[in-house]
């Protein structure tokens, strides 16, 4: 099974690219959210994985890197475009869940819901900091 990936990362509005080599996608992802301004990722708010390629070898992955960083921007997007048209972020909810009560031990996915939802609705945490209740568990 094929672990080595070119990516392409993206903000929010869809405006900024940028592209890497990984063997692991969910850790360099988080790595990424992490970065301060004085990386590319932190500085542009590079957020979402918009496309994934699969190498079983490191080397080809990083020559396919590489040929993609030599890539103009429009190149680039109708590569992204052939496989997510809608520049959706690929990676599964779980890489999503960045507290560990949103996440197992096991590193098994808990609950799932989407970043913006949680946002939107606010975590259990933050209702109760509010002094607002779940519907849930009112009777």
């Amino acid at each position: 099974m094929a672990t080595n990936c070119v990516y392409i990362m993206t903000n929010k509005r869809r405006t900024v690219f940028y592209t890497g080599v990984t063997s692991h996608i969910g850790n360099r992802r988080l790595e990424h959210l992490h970065e301060d301004d004085s990386h590319f990722c932190g500085k542009y708010r590079v957020t979402d994985v918009v496309y994934i390629e699969w190498f079983d070898n490191i080397l080809d992955a990083i020559a396919r890197e590489k040929k993609i960083k030599g890539f103009r921007r429009e190149k680039k997007l109708a590569l992204i475009h052939a496989v997510n048209p809608e520049l959706h972020t690929l990676l599964p909810p779980y890489f999503l869940l960045s507290t560990p009560e949103e996440r197992s031990d096991e590193g098994l996915l808990i609950r799932a819901t989407p970043a913006s939802s949680r946002a939107k609705r606010g975590t259990s945490s933050s209702r109760a900091k509010r002094g607002t209740s779940s519907s849930r568990g009112a009777k």
